[in-house]
């Protein structure tokens, strides 16, 4: 009776161990796949590797955040990330004329043949035109135009 229990209590030790062990391994993964997907365009040069990787790192990254369940709710429930989320409309309406007008003025193979380095930080500053560029618009015309439809929409139910 006694080894029993001491049986059933190593395997229960066990499980738990291999649960703090996922946990801790699924602590950082998701974030370190974010980063990889970000920076994977400069790193590597073949399209095609690029896409295959693309596919393979983002179903990790969403396994890893489906299995690590209300951990990663926390992270996405940062209020940065919410903010974006809030302006998102905007920001999906104004980057593609934001880098029409960017790639007019910053000619593709300069940025090509520069360090990684300089890459990275013209990325990020494409990534905040198109952020400031998205501003404006979620005010002056997503804002106000989402309170005037809940306004229409107390209206009709009334």
């Amino acid at each position: 009776m006694i080894e029993r229990r001491c049986t059933q209590m190593d395997a229960d030790e066990s499980v738990f161990y291999l649960i703090a062990i996922r946990y801790t391994a699924l602590r950082w993964l998701d974030k370190v796949l974010l980063i990889l997907l970000i920076i994977l365009p400069f790193i590597i040069k073949s399209i095609q590797l690029q896409t295959i990787v693309y596919i393979i790192l983002f179903f990790i990254l969403v396994a890893t955040l489906g299995i690590s369940g209300n951990r990663s709710s926390l992270f996405l429930q940062a209020p940065p990330l919410v903010y974006l989320g809030e302006i998102s409309y905007s920001l999906y309406m104004t980057h593609t004329i934001t880098l029409t007008l960017i790639s007019k003025f910053l000619p593709s193979n300069i940025v090509s043949e520069s360090l990684l380095i300089v890459r990275l930080t013209l990325v990020l500053y494409c990534l905040l035109i198109i952020l400031f560029s998205a501003l404006p618009i979620y005010y002056l015309v997503e804002k106000p135009l989402r309170k005037l439809s809940r306004q229409v929409i107390k209206v009709r139910q009334t």
